[in-house]
């Protein structure tokens, strides 16, 4: 069973517990459980977190500050500037940001029908908002 959580000020757990059936539902046996922390809190409850689960979700209100907290930070991780998630992978923890990667591939694959003539406005200071204008600029 894979063990998962959610770091925030205020735990989306509608959204969570959706992602967990569905999780279920296609073979993956999980549970989610939720972290509600001010940010001083923040950095403690990554690496407690770290000890307990196999993947740790940022809310996007802590995503700027759950990266910030750490030194040696990946290239890509600073260009973005916020995270959405902590992954094991190579024998230690990474920070990712998914909607980065997940826009990523949206584009790539209907990149022949954009317009990139068009302007864009993105609205907002979380980590959703900084993922998105790292890759549109």
């Amino acid at each position: 069973m894979k063990k998962w959580c959610e770091i925030s000020n205020v735990s989306d757990r509608e959204r969570n517990e959706f992602v967990r059936q569905f999780l279920q539902d296609n073979g993956c046996e999980n549970s989610v459980e939720f972290f509600e922390v001010g940010t001083t809190e923040i950095k403690k409850t990554i690496i407690d977190a770290q000890k307990e689960f196999d993947a740790i979700r940022i809310h996007p209100n802590y995503g700027i500050e759950a990266l910030n907290a750490f030194e040696g930070i990946p290239s890509e991780m600073l260009f973005i500037g916020a995270a959405d998630c902590w992954v094991k992978a190579e024998g230690g923890w990474w920070p990712r940001n998914m909607l980065y990667r997940a826009f990523h591939k949206v584009i790539s694959k209907t990149a022949s029908r954009l317009n990139l003539e068009s302007d864009v406005l993105i609205i907002g200071t979380d980590a959703t908002a900084r993922g998105l204008c790292k890759w549109v600029f």
